[in-house]
């Protein structure tokens, strides 16, 4: 099992770049994604405790949702 606080997103080349917004479904109470930079290619994720705002991992298998737009 592979366990990470961050993860980058690749797009198509926006005008500007990429807002994304993240949901961990499978420990949505314990932890809370943020888009921490972008460019017109990509978007890079970071996972925070709830609780510490520290960084926080993702394990496999949990299930996450994501809505980007292009700007």
């Amino acid at each position: 099992t592979t366990t990470s606080s961050t993860g980058v997103l690749t797009f198509p080349t926006a005008p500007n770049g990429w807002v994304v917004q993240g949901w961990d479904i499978t420990q949505g109470t314990a932890v809370f994604l943020q888009q921490t930079a972008f460019t017109t290619t990509s978007a890079t994720i970071g996972c925070f405790g709830i609780t510490t705002g520290t960084s926080a991992n993702l394990n496999a298998g949990d299930v996450i949702i994501f809505s980007a737009t292009a700007f």
